[in-house]
């Protein structure tokens, strides 16, 4: 398969009711011609009912959705330039894998000879081939996966739509799947929205993640600058452990600050939106350090210890009964501390941005 037309999406004031319940609210994006962008957030945030409607699949109660310069709004899904991957794949089970990935193109009454062309490319590029006599009954979950993925590109869409395509995968074959979905979308160029719940999932595959939260849209960014620069708690919570630390305002200048958190001074790459409220910085437990005691930071103790592998996870409580979690890659002889111990933290001399709170 070659390289597609892909197209942007943009959203206007999308809001779906159901009833007296909203489900999204007033959401307004744009999403370039060919990246990938991640919806993320919690169970019930609106981000499927959002996809839907991008889909056909379900009508906006207000707002609309332009697909390239073209208003889709009155156009059923069969209509629409773009193709689903449903979260429980939906293949048809009395079908072959031939039968299911053809089947778009059947609907469409288009030549036998273009559909076997078409059919043939699309498994290829899947690595299906050898499996069109199967019946879905007949896959490993991963390889219903990938027919799911072949029947929704084999119609060329310009915008492909995937709600929680791995929800039924495993934990190792998530991620070797997701990246085989990344690169693929990638040697396609085509335009994708993916729906999940999983924030490392999201960041390890988008050029652009829009966190939801109760139907409205909260944040839009690249996958670092929303996890460096959280707009509010809830996203700080969401996309990371995060340590919210309420800090005093030394000096305010037209493009950076400087801020005191527990007796330490931290530069701050952006001024706080004003001069006046309550603010806090977020540090990651990665951006933090412990040492023994008897070395300068901030006195504590540990509360927990845990081993995860490449990293410790430790839980310490400061002096004024704050409690912080950080993590120690790696960790030297003189990093293993175990629970009870008294520590140092050394915080970081320079965060991106600051939370109002």
């Amino acid at each position: 398969m070659e390289t597609r037309k892909a197209s942007s999406v943009r959203l206007e004031h999308l809001t779906k009711m159901f009833g007296a319940i909203t489900a999204v609210s007033d959401v307004s994006f744009e999403i370039p011609a060919g990246a990938l962008v991640c919806l993320v957030g919690p169970s019930g945030c609106g981000k499927t009912t959002t996809l839907r409607m991008i889909g056909g699949f379900e009508e906006p109660t207000a707002g609309h959705i332009y697909i390239g310069n073209q208003c889709v709004d009155a156009q059923p899904p069969y209509d629409r330039p773009t193709a689903m991957v449903f979260q429980s794949y939906a293949l048809f089970p009395h079908m072959t894998v031939y039968e299911n990935v053809s089947y778009g193109l059947r609907v469409r009454h288009k030549p036998t000879r273009e559909i076997e062309e078409c059919v043939h490319s699309a498994l290829a590029l899947l690595e299906l081939q050898g499996l069109e006599s199967k019946s879905p009954r007949q896959l490993s979950g991963g390889q219903q996966q990938r027919v799911a993925l072949a029947r929704a590109l084999v119609t060329e869409p310009e915008v492909l739509l995937l709600d929680e395509p791995l929800s039924n995968l495993d934990a190792q074959l998530r991620v070797r799947v997701r990246g085989e979905i990344r690169a693929l979308q990638r040697q396609l160029g085509i335009t994708a929205i993916y729906v999940t719940h999983d924030q490392e999932e999201a960041f390890s595959l988008s050029d652009f993640t829009a966190i939801m939260q109760a139907g409205k849209l909260i944040q839009v960014g690249k996958p670092m600058d929303i996890y460096r620069r959280p707009t509010n708690t809830f996203v700080a919570h969401f996309v990371g452990l995060s340590n919210i630390v309420h800090v005093e305002a030394l000096e305010v200048r037209a493009q950076d600050a400087t801020v005191r958190a527990l007796d330490h001074v931290i530069h701050v790459a952006v001024p706080p939106p004003s001069r006046d409220g309550k603010f806090a910085v977020v540090l990651r437990p990665e951006m933090m350090h412990l040492c023994p005691a008897d070395r300068d930071g901030i006195a504590a103790r540990v509360k927990t210890a845990t081993f995860l592998g490449p990293l410790i996870r430790y839980v310490v409580v400061t002096g004024a009964g704050l409690e912080l979690t950080v993590d120690v890659t790696n960790p030297t002889a003189e990093q293993l501390f175990s629970e009870g111990t008294a520590v140092a933290v050394h915080l970081p001399d320079q965060v991106p941005g600051l939370l109002a709170v």
